[in-house]
């Protein structure tokens, strides 16, 4: 059996990875081309300070420990700068964390006969989640080193190794990216808490802070020969911890979740809450449901992708509009939904030779539905900033995209399996399991077949027509003002970058560097951009969109006179 399993898990991955390797062809987006441009700038003077538009020329990639771009650097020496090649390498670390998925799994269900094929469930349901698929080919840390890291000492912790063992994972973890140890120090403290060992949160709390000195130590250390600011790294991550509790904020939270939840799948998501209800129920109901050793461990999966979920829905961010954070708790949550679908019945249902005929009737209505109604439920509602969204044009997109993509697919499901199982709960979890498996399915299908970006900036499409019209039009970076995505292609150091570029607050300096910048000819900006440049967008008129860009041409000198005096 367990030869048969090994072969069955080799043979899972490399459905993955003919899977994700649809997708490696897609540009660089926002974060991803400041990795790329860091870690080609530490092969070329060791430290990672590179051009961000014409407005910054020594950008220093400060704001997280380097270890993550210095991984890159080391690959783009050996093997050049291949945009396969990198996310290759990145899915690697992917590879890595569904092999930890397994065994963690296996390990947490020894007892049980059929631990080899529930490890591998796991992994299923990891793997082809399409926000795990798609952030593992993200040139980002998330979805790869942090996720693996993270993953890795779960298992050590799981196999009980000592600290020996544990010290240097943790060490890994601090070098990996701030949420790491954050996220698991957290998880470690209520897992002992709940599980009542107070006598070992002392020796946690020890094996943190002596990773943390290390870390502190090394990172000093680095940013005195690199000429850094110490204090960025602080500034810059736990700035987020400074919350206003205002409406924005909050709405922006809740959207964020919303975001995790869609990419995540719905039904993968309810099913998680659905048995995290059920495991407190019965901790609570028996005092000594968590003295067995594997309830503990289980418990300490739910936890931990608690905290996460419950970390990032304070801080309330997403990237481009798509999230990637959020990915460091699917491992556990999917080991986490196995291994208490392992204490079920519901393997019975699953293999019943009567219901199958039943799974695939509502196969085929299901996918009959999402084609023709459905489509891409990832597609974004609107496009707008969270400042200037009008909330009551959003909630009809919203609601219709809502009920065609979870509800009404839900309650058809769970009516049908219900009438033929008779059980409120066997009925419950069969549907959101089949569900969450046809998505997966039909989302990753969507995905290897879309001719728009499935990760960053989702939706987003024309970037490559917009390249080839500047091309054509002989059009140079330094007469640009774009987002670096367009930036990267164009020229790093020459083009304008947006970010330090749109001074809305400010239309005087403005019309004083851009407006009257007669080098300065082209605005190439999403929808979403425009209300950022407020009323600095009236030196520009629409020349010409493109997919999702609109490229705007700046009014002839003669017309600004008319501005200037005013």
């Amino acid at each position: 059996m367990k030869i048969k399993a090994n072969l069955i898990l080799v043979l899972i991955i490399a459905i993955y990875i003919f899977i994700a390797a649809m997708s490696m062809y897609q540009y660089y987006v926002g974060d991803e081309v400041l990795d790329v441009t860091c870690a080609k700038a530490i092969t070329q003077n060791g430290f990672p300070i590179t051009p961000y538009g014409a407005e910054m020329p020594d950008y220093k990639c400060e704001h997280h420990i380097p270890l993550y771009r210095y991984i890159l650097a080391g690959i783009i020496s050996v093997f050049g700068d291949n945009i396969y090649l990198i996310k290759s390498f990145m899915m690697m670390f992917n590879v890595l964390t569904v092999i930890l998925i397994y065994l963690i799994t296996k390990e947490i269900l020894k007892e049980n006969h059929h631990k080899d094929y529930w490890a591998l469930a796991a992994v299923c349901l990891y793997i082809f989640n399409p926000l795990t698929l798609i952030n593992s080919i993200i040139v980002e840390p998330d979805g790869s080193l942090v996720n693996f890291g993270l993953t890795l000492f779960l298992y050590l912790f799981v196999k009980k190794k000592n600290y020996f063992f544990l010290f240097p994972a943790l060490l890994f973890i601090f070098f990996s990216k701030e949420i790491g140890p954050i996220v698991l120090f957290a998880s470690l403290f209520l897992f002992y808490l709940i599980t009542k060992n107070y006598k070992k949160i002392p020796s946690i709390f020890l094996l943190f802070l002596g990773a943390g000195i290390i870390t502190g130590i090394t990172w000093f250390i680095y940013t005195l020969f690199a000429k850094f600011d110490f204090l960025m790294f602080f500034k810059f991550n736990f700035g987020a911890a400074q919350k206003n509790f205002n409406l924005v904020n909050i709405l922006t939270s809740l959207w964020t979740q919303k975001l995790f939840v869609y990419f995540a799948v719905p039904f993968f998501i309810l099913l998680f809450l659905i048995l995290t209800v059920l495991f407190y129920r019965k901790a609570i109901k028996n005092k000594d449901f968590l003295k067995n050793e594997e309830n503990k461990n289980i418990l300490l999966m739910n936890l931990f992708a608690l905290v996460v979920l419950l970390i990032y829905f304070y801080v309330g961010d997403s990237s481009y509009g798509f999230i990637k954070y959020q990915d460091i708790a699917m491992p556990a949550i999917s080991i986490f939904i196995i291994s208490m679908l392992s204490k079920s019945n519901i393997f019975e249902y699953l293999k019943s030779k009567k219901l199958i005929k039943t799974f695939l009737v509502l196969i085929l209505i299901l996918s009959t539905f999402f084609i023709l109604f459905v489509k891409n439920p990832l597609i974004p509602e609107f496009d707008e900033t969270r400042t200037n969204v009008n909330i009551s044009e959003v909630i009809n997109p919203v609601m219709i995209n809502f009920s065609l993509y979870f509800l009404i697919p839900f309650v058809f499901t769970f009516s049908f399996l219900f009438v033929k199982l008779k059980k409120l709960r066997a009925a419950l979890l069969v549907s959101l399991l089949l569900l969450t498996m046809f998505a997966y399915f039909y989302i990753d299908v969507v995905h290897m077949t879309a001719d728009y970006s499935t990760h960053f900036k989702y939706g987003d499409t024309g970037k490559k027509e917009v390249l080839e019209y500047l091309k054509e039009n002989n059009i140079s970076a330094w007469q640009v003002i774009t987002h670096i995505n367009i930036g990267y292609y164009l020229n790093l150091s020459e083009y304008h970058e947006i970010v330090f570029t749109h001074y809305r607050d400010n239309p005087e300096l403005f019309k004083k560097e851009y407006a009257e910048n007669e080098d300065i000819k082209y605005l190439i900006i999403w929808n979403r951009d425009i209300s950022k440049f407020g009323e600095n967008i009236k030196y520009f008129e629409l020349e010409k969109q493109i997919g999702s860009y609109y490229i705007y041409k700046k009014i002839q000198n003669s017309s600004l006179s008319s501005y200037n005096s005013v």
